[in-house]
């Protein structure tokens, strides 16, 4: 569906619809660990949002963009350009994406091991999401903050972990939108290990590699086969950065597409493309 609708929007000189459709390219490219892609995608994005120079493609163009660098670990460009897109999401009329760029902000500042501002962000983006009912962020945000929680690792933070997972999955549960399932049981498996339960750890890690394997995401398998075999031989891993995924993967429900109709855009719905098997990615680190 992602393809058909980037060739309705080239066939149709559509820069504005070219330029929102690679933001679900972006999370599928999340979504199976596909760095190379992002980075392409950010180019495309850059080039059609310039074209039609519309501050909410510009914003959207960001978003890619810091996506990209994060799956590249380009931690300072990341959040360098996501503090550009938020700064747009709250200044204009794109308020609906600030849970979710605060999200991605958020594990970006992660990456430059500031735990107190991703800790911070990552609150503000459940909080806000929250308002505004958008659940699927809402779990990205829940994510994020179970992240922040497992680094501090001390008895509160542990409990923190697992009303944000418990939130995380309700809302799962909620919206039918598994995307985040297998980072979810990612952060189980590690908060199993972190309580000295490794049999629950494996349980969980298992799990998340079921499902990877499931929707055909090699890159995600792999790292967790590399990260267990790290395990075994002895090495002491220290939980980083998980990357949150998309909602339905391919599609955001509301996605706006436009059609050129005598001369005029007409705004259109983009129906979801059926929902996958649940994606994410989270990088677990030798000390």
């Amino acid at each position: 569906m992602w393809e058909r609708g980037d060739t309705l929007a080239r066939q149709h000189g559509d820069l504005e619809v070219l330029t929102w459709l690679q933001l679900p390219g972006v999370e599928r490219d999340v979504v199976f660990g596909d760095a190379a892609s992002a980075r392409a995608r950010a180019r495309s994005s850059l080039e059609s949002s310039e074209e039609c120079a519309t501050p909410q493609a510009r914003m959207v163009a960001h978003v890619v963009l810091g996506i990209a660098h994060r799956l590249s670990d380009e931690w300072n460009e990341a959040v360098a350009t996501l503090e550009e897109a938020l700064l747009a999401a709250t200044t204009g009329a794109n308020r609906m994406f600030e849970g979710l760029v605060r999200a991605e902000l958020a594990i970006a500042v992660l990456g430059q091991g500031d735990v107190d501002r991703t800790e911070r962000e990552a609150q503000t983006s459940v909080d806000v999401a929250h308002e505004s009912y958008s659940r699927c962020d809402e779990v990205r945000g829940s994510l994020a903050l179970a992240q922040t929680q497992l680094i501090r690792a001390n008895d509160p933070a542990l409990l923190r972990v697992e009303a944000a997972l418990g939130r995380a999955q309700e809302l799962i549960h909620e919206t039918g939108g598994r995307a985040q399932q297998p980072e979810l049981h990612e952060c189980r498996g590690r908060l199993a290990q972190l309580h000295g339960d490794l049999v629950a750890a494996e349980l969980e890690i298992g799990l998340a590699r079921s499902m990877y394997e499931e929707m055909g995401a090699t890159e995600q398998v792999a790292r967790l086969a590399a990260e267990s075999s790290s395990q075994e031989t002895g090495t002491e891993m220290q939980c980083g950065q998980c990357l949150p995924a998309c909602e339905e993967v391919f599609f955001r429900g509301f996605l706006i597409g436009a059609l050129r109709s005598s001369g005029a855009l007409v705004a259109v719905a983009v129906v979801a493309a059926p929902a996958l098997p649940p994606v994410s990615k989270m990088f677990l680190r030798p000390r």
